[in-house]
């Protein structure tokens, strides 16, 4: 009942023109590197619609999503459930092996997961797409990795690189905001798709439709060879 006295708030609102804010859930990872840009881009064209950025992983922005906690979120859309959400995706992206450029793998043209298994690791938080991601290759490898930490903070990720013989996974993407770092490929390359969520069977309101749209044409991630 709560829900749709709120749906028809929203439609209410957007009859009488008022905008809406609009709450939306971003991987910790990319909040320092693409939302600058996006956020100062949409303020300028929708200066009447207020964002406001949550930090959260894909798995836990997806549930906020289904809770109505969140309007949208930006996920790896290998989460992504056609019953509970609607979804498009933005675009393609891809791991690397981010090393400090004097650890010896950073002269390699590339790298395999046999070869990083070995390695002493930094892997995302372990309730991460990202990491679910790598660690069931290991786990059909048959492979164990050498895991040192989990996090989900960049600082963290690159003390890490700098200060030990540490090897990560980064975005291909997240690499050209981080030139102190070599992205070395992975072979086989590993493929994500990353793409916005929001809840099926709730009302959309305008701003978080003008937001999805906006979105949508933004370019977030660079064109894949």
């Amino acid at each position: 009942m709560l829900r749709e006295v709120e749906a028809a708030k929203q439609q209410l609102h957007d009859l009488g023109g008022i905008r809406q804010p609009v709450s939306v859930g971003i991987p910790p990872l990319w909040g320092t590197t693409f939302f600058p840009d996006l956020l100062h881009d949409f303020n300028e064209k929708y200066p009447d619609i207020h964002l406001t950025f949550y930090e959260y992983g894909s798995a836990r922005a997806a549930s906020l999503v289904q809770e109505e906690e969140l309007d949208v979120a930006l996920v790896n859309l290998s989460l992504n459930d056609p019953d509970k959400f609607h979804s498009v995706c933005i675009g393609r992206d891809h791991f690397v092996a981010a090393v400090d450029p004097a650890h010896p793998l950073a002269k390699q043209e590339s790298v395999t997961l046999e070869e990083l298994a070995a390695q002493p690791l930094v892997m995302y938080n372990t309730d991460s797409v990202q990491n679910h991601s790598i660690r069931s290759r290991f786990d059909r490898m048959g492979v164990v990795p050498n895991i040192l930490i989990y996090t989900s903070q960049i600082y963290t990720m690159k003390s890490m690189l700098h200060n030990n013989t540490c090897v990560s996974f980064f975005y291909a993407s997240l690499l050209q905001d981080h030139p102190d770092l070599v992205g070395i490929p992975i072979v086989p390359r590993i493929e994500q798709k990353v793409g916005l969520i929001w809840r099926k069977g709730k009302y959309t309101a305008s701003s978080t439709e003008a937001f999805i749209s906006f979105v949508k044409d933004y370019p977030l991630f660079p064109e894949e060879p």
